[in-house]
């Protein structure tokens, strides 16, 4: 049975825990400013969530990708949180579920353990009571949580006036569906600020998901060169190109040669136009024709 930021809290606060010389118990006075106080209210404006994708630079966090993503890419998913009332004192609960198209997008980081305080899954910032579960068969990452007692030098607030961290998650593209999305939902039983008081009155957030997929090819005849073809000789005309693509990013089509044979000095024996596709030979090319022919 999964259990939440409160469930955490409300059983080291029954049997007394000690943080940093100080107890917290159900009297103490601090224990308002760690649960939160769900009497107070304020309006949606006031918290912030931002979804940023950004690159995998061979592991590291990398810029925020601006376009779309493509099936194979690995990429990060960062959840920046903020607190942007005109008293801003920042965050010290944070709870929230994630839901992602299992089909087109799986979760990698390994472990999965955000109760480890090195994590990124959730910023060292909120070292108590960190806790969440993954489900990449359904797609959702339940209960993501971390909370900080800056009063009593466990942790700090996050998200003064700004859009900080919250958590980092690595995943990995495995589909080319173009519909998708990834939907944050924010617990506002469990999300608060350092005064007390509880977010509410929220909508979701969503970050859509397009898939620059690659577009298929049509199967292409076999190509015969003569004996005495010389340089820009067309190999492949663009006319004998059938390319089917979705194009829901937008974008023109490019073209490039995954594999070129090269002569023996490294230069390239073909040439492709990227804007039309067609192939022709090229000096290179022609001087290997040349030679073998004698």
């Amino acid at each position: 049975m999964d259990t939440s930021f409160d469930d955490h809290a409300d059983s080291a606060l029954n049997s007394g825990l000690e943080l940093n010389g100080v107890l917290l118990d159900n009297e103490s006075p601090l224990t308002s400013a760690l649960l939160g106080n769900p009497e107070l209210a304020l309006t949606a404006s006031d918290f912030q969530l931002e979804i940023l994708l950004r690159e995998d630079n061979q592991g590291v966090a990398g810029d925020v990708i601006m376009d779309n993503i493509i099936k194979g890419d690995r990429f990060f998913l960062e959840l920046k949180v903020g607190d942007f009332r005109t008293a801003s004192l920042g965050l010290t609960g944070v709870a929230l579920d994630i839901n992602f198209a299992s089909d087109v997008i799986k979760n990698i980081n390994n472990p999965f353990n955000p109760s480890d305080g090195n994590s990124p899954l959730i910023t060292a910032n909120l070292p108590l009571f960190r806790a969440g579960t993954l489900d990449n068969e359904t797609g959702l990452i339940t209960a993501l949580s971390g909370g900080s007692l800056p009063s009593a030098g466990v942790g700090s607030a996050i998200g003064i006036n700004e859009l900080a961290n919250f958590s980092l998650l690595h995943f990995e593209v495995v589909g080319t569906r173009d519909d998708s999305t990834i939907d944050v939902d924010v617990d506002e039983s469990q999300t608060f600020f350092s005064d007390g008081v509880y977010v509410n009155n929220l909508s979701n957030f969503v970050k859509s998901l397009t898939i620059n997929d690659a577009p298929v090819i049509g199967t292409i005849s076999d190509v015969y060169l003569e004996k005495n073809s010389s340089a820009n000789t067309v190999v492949l005309n663009a006319n004998d190109l059938t390319v089917n693509d979705d194009n829901l990013t937008g974008e023109d089509l490019t073209f490039s040669l995954e594999t070129v044979p090269q002569d023996s000095n490294n230069n390239p024996l073909f040439a492709i136009n990227e804007t039309t596709g067609e192939i022709t030979l090229t000096e290179a090319g022609d001087n290997v024709i040349d030679s073998d022919n004698g």
